[in-house]
């Protein structure tokens, strides 16, 4: 199995050994007229077809949530979110937040809750989104764990989500 597999990967990794050792046993007893060894070779080698067509060693709902937030950036990044230190004259329709640039030029998103709720993470569960965005350190951690309180142009303080520009890094 590989290093760092996900809970799904290891259990059909398990699921795949016990084939192996049912298939050995089976050629132990003269039942399969097959060589020694043959079960576990043809095992170890559907369970690297498996993973291939898995996609990776992590969890699938992971890598959908991933994927699906960084397309959400991608595709709304330079529309949907006004500068922090944008003039009053700047128009946003259907605004998802506000960006602001750092010292190194790259981009933190502050995501209102509504949209992160209904658009960035919509069809996931809240919670097992907040975790894995936070676990891979796409989400800045606040005082509540998982929200910053930020004043924000015309709204003055307001609870957002704060994403790094680590989600824009090699998976």
């Amino acid at each position: 199995m590989p290093k760092n597999a996900g809970g799904q990967v290891e259990r059909v990794a398990r699921r795949f050994g016990l084939i192996a050792v049912a298939g050995e046993i089976a050629t132990r007893y003269g039942l399969t007229g097959w060589p020694e060894h043959e079960c576990e070779g043809a095992a170890a080698k559907c369970f690297r077809s498996w993973l291939e067509s898995f996609g990776g060693t992590g969890n699938r709902e992971e890598r959908a949530l991933l994927a699906q937030v960084r397309g959400f950036f991608e595709q709304h990044g330079a529309s949907r979110f006004e500068n922090m230190k944008g003039d009053e004259g700047q128009r946003v329709l259907n605004r998802a937040g506000f960006y602001r640039v750092n010292v190194d030029g790259t981009r933190e998103y502050h995501v209102l809750p509504e949209a992160f709720k209904r658009e960035v993470c919509t069809g996931f569960d809240s919670k097992f989104a907040k975790r894995v965005l936070l676990d891979r350190g796409w989400l800045a951690p606040g005082s509540d764990r998982t929200t910053q309180r930020v004043r924000l142009p015309g709204m003055g303080p307001t609870w957002v989500y704060v994403f790094t520009a680590k989600m824009w890094e090699a998976e």
